[in-house]
């Protein structure tokens, strides 16, 4: 039965051979047995539904039909525009929190990469001075050498030099 229908109390039955035949439905009276001029009206109402030819029946019950499938459609389009917009904020606030947890991680990377590269500073800083201090001795003792072959040289030259001049 359909929501529209059940106001009315009928009950809409489409195939060709059932007759439609409404609910009765009693008119209650107020407390002091008199009745309103709502529960006349439904009555009147109900009263001329019930006389309508089956085609009217039909075609009534077809735009209650259209009626509510365009009810239906449009809920469905709210729900989905609801269901779009909660999607979009749940997307850009997961973006946000992954955004801000990859920063907190590469953070956090940084620092202990930061403080393991100052621990290997502080361990190999002796030997590195050491191989730098070994670097300027050697370095310092080769170009000593080199000068002190070279005035040997020099001097071995001017000797002949002064050999051959003589």
């Amino acid at each position: 039965m359909f929501p529209f229908a059940a106001l009315f109390g009928l009950s809409l039955v489409l195939p060709r051979r059932v007759q439609i035949i409404p609910r009765a439905r009693v008119v209650a009276s107020a407390a002091n047995d008199t009745l309103t001029v709502g529960d006349a009206l439904a009555g009147s109402l109900r009263r001329n539904i019930a006389d309508l030819p089956e085609h009217e029946h039909l075609a009534r019950a077809e735009r209650t039909l259209d009626a509510m499938l365009v009810s239906g459609s449009a809920e469905l389009d709210a729900l989905q525009r609801e269901f779009d917009r909660d999607l979009a904020q749940t997307s850009d606030s997961l973006d946000q929190e992954l955004t801000s947890g990859l920063q907190r991680v590469a953070a956090t990377y940084n620092e202990t990469f930061d403080y393991a590269a100052a621990e290997l500073d502080t361990v190999f800083a002796s030997t590195r001075d050491g191989v730098s201090s070994y670097r300027f001795h050697s370095q310092h003792a080769a170009t000593a050498a080199a000068t002190r072959l070279a005035s040997v040289r020099l001097a071995q030259h001017l000797r002949l030099t002064t050999q051959l001049s003589l």
